[in-house]
């Protein structure tokens, strides 16, 4: 879903940045054999469990970040260490996620997970606030689930 050279240039960004550390895992389907909710309960419970599985993000200040794509339930979920639990609040992820959504629905993933980063990045370690970042968050229900998000 993304190429060497888009994989490459994540990995150079991620490297410059400090404070956060991040994981990208996107799939192409949820195995519904261990599905036991919706789509958005499944999607943070399998992502949850890998953040912690891979131990994204340093032990003592909890933050770690997790990209979670689902290609073909058109689901994303961001996972994130409790120790960014005060600025990346789920209204903020939410408002990350639908500003990430031009992009999926265009299967730029790169360029989603590009996006989301350096807003993460602005918010969490900058110390930039929605309006700063231009995040502006109108309906922040539910928005991780995109119906427009594209089907392989």
């Amino acid at each position: 879903y993304i190429d060497t050279n888009a994989k490459n240039k994540i990995e150079r960004i991620i490297n410059t940045l400090e404070g956060i550390e991040y994981g990208i895992l996107i799939i192409h389907k949820m195995d519904i054999n261990y599905a036991i909710g919706d789509i958005d309960t499944n999607a943070q419970m399998y992502a949850t469990n890998i953040h912690n599985k891979w131990g994204v993000g340093d032990n003592t200040k909890q933050n770690g970040i997790l990209f979670f794509l689902s290609i073909e339930d058109r689901t994303v979920f961001i996972s994130h260490g409790a120790g960014l639990e005060n600025k990346l609040t789920n209204n903020v992820l939410d408002s990350i996620i639908k500003h990430m959504t031009q992009h999926l629905k265009n299967k730029k993933y790169s360029d989603a997970i590009e996006l989301a980063i350096q807003k993460i990045h602005d918010i969490s370690i900058k110390g930039k606030n929605y309006q700063e970042v231009r995040l502006v968050c109108f309906d922040c229900l539910n928005l991780r689930l995109f119906s427009d998000f594209p089907r392989p």
